[in-house]
């Protein structure tokens, strides 16, 4: 599952534990499959952080002393 098509999915399993209709053991089960695209979206984005860090600090120009800051996100469990 792509980027985009997870968070499309984090959306919907949001609106499915919000549904009263929703019994507990689907909610559990929607909990569990939230949780684990949560992680896998957050390696992603650290992921692409290190890989933005690189390239800025490969760059290697006098003039232009590019520095990186640390990235900060919030968790997606926050």
């Amino acid at each position: 599952m792509d980027w985009e098509k997870k968070l499309e999915r984090m959306g919907e399993i949001t609106s499915l534990l919000k549904d009263e209709k929703t019994s507990l053991e689907a909610s559990i089960t929607l909990l569990e499959e939230g949780v684990a695209i949560s992680k896998e979206v957050e390696n992603h984005l650290n992921e692409a952080q290190r890989k933005v860090e690189k390239i800025i600090n490969s760059i290697d120009d006098e003039e232009n002393e590019l520095e990186t800051t640390p990235f900060t996100h919030t968790s997606v469990d926050e």
